[in-house]
């Protein structure tokens, strides 16, 4: 049985929203601006080919972000390379680079100035301005089952059901706080396991996390998408998931179970640490791989042409002033 589970769901939802929301918003940690609603950071993503072999061509296909009302304004991006194109995928981003005859270790680094704000529910629900989605049709896909969320799981419908309450809000909390009772972080994952097996083991990092909360809440017939990318700050890695809910009043609206469980955040408050990269969590345009994929062409006799590594960095940067132009002479005053 899940920690603390029935005694949760036993509670009636006593605490009116507002209160809730602004008992936790106060209780959040500083981000590393203290004090500040927006912070301007630059941020380098590096993936380094080592050469083993005599590859005839590598083609990389790399997420990139883009500006997302209240979370995220992308004031430059530079690359080491020229990309032969950058392209969008319904809601995500991608730069792609072709290498021909590479004959050494080369790299592909993308830099990235960007402005990020806070952004969570406390502050949706002050917000004049919701993310209501440009095309409700859209929301069907985010209530259908997919790889590592299995809504249509006898054991997720079992627990959604049993989660469910009559206010739409109070779901959202019930099926975030089951997340956290139900896992345990078990330490950075590669391979992802899906929010069954999660369940299962008990455990997981911040994809189970994710992948969790996201069915339990589709489960409930509550839209919901996995949100990738980097945070700012880490422990053992800076790629992180974490999750989106669609609200009737408020519209998309960021939580993350991980760093709730593990005490660095709470239910209401997001830092302004979370860089964005995508919503898909399947995705085909990076074959099913997070961030990044590549393939590349050689020889049939030779093995192994080539080892990646990735890299992110991260550093503050001063708010940058606004520009004010110079009024023309007409403009004087007289």
């Amino acid at each position: 049985m899940p920690k603390r589970t029935w005694r949760k769901l036993l509670c009636p939802f006593f605490v009116s929203l507002l209160a809730l929301v602004d008992a936790e918003a106060r209780a959040a940690k500083p981000s590393a601006a203290p004090g500040a609603e927006k912070r301007t950071v630059q941020f380098t993503m590096v993936v380094t080919f080592k050469i083993t072999g005599d590859p005839a061509e590598i083609k990389l296909i790399h997420s990139i972000p883009k500006t997302i009302r209240n979370r995220q304004k992308i004031l430059e991006i530079t690359y080491s390379r020229r990309p032969v194109r950058v392209f969008d995928v319904a809601e995500d981003r991608y730069a792609e680079f072709l290498v021909a005859n590479p004959k050494e270790d080369f790299e592909v680094r993308i830099q990235v100035t960007a402005q990020l704000e806070r952004y969570g529910l406390g502050r949706a629900m002050r917000s004049d301005t919701p993310n209501k989605e440009p095309d409700p049709g859209k929301l069907k896909e985010y209530l259908a089952a997919e790889e590592y969320i299995e809504v249509d799981h006898k054991n997720i419908r079992d627990i959604a059901a049993a989660l469910m309450q009559k206010d739409q809000m109070a779901t959202v909390k019930a099926c975030f706080d089951y997340t956290t009772d139900a896992l345990d972080y078990g330490g950075y994952n590669a391979k992802s396991v899906g929010a069954v097996k999660a369940l299962e083991l008990h455990k997981g990092d911040c994809t189970e996390y994710a992948d969790l909360m996201v069915a339990l809440c589709r489960a409930s017939r509550i839209p919901a998408r996995v949100a990738g990318g980097y945070v700012t700050s880490w422990d053992n890695t800076p790629k992180h998931s974490w999750v989106e809910l669609y609200t009737d009043r408020w519209g998309w609206v960021p939580f993350d179970p991980t760093c709730a469980d593990g005490g660095s955040g709470v239910y209401a408050a997001l830092e302004n640490r979370y860089i964005y990269l995508n919503y898909t969590r399947n995705d085909k345009t990076l074959e099913g791989h997070h961030r990044y994929c590549y393939r590349y062409k050689r020889a049939p006799t030779v093995p192994g042409s080539v080892k990646v590594e990735d890299t992110f960095t991260v550093k503050e940067l001063p708010p940058r002033r606004p520009q004010v132009k110079p009024r023309s002479a007409d403009c004087e005053p007289r």
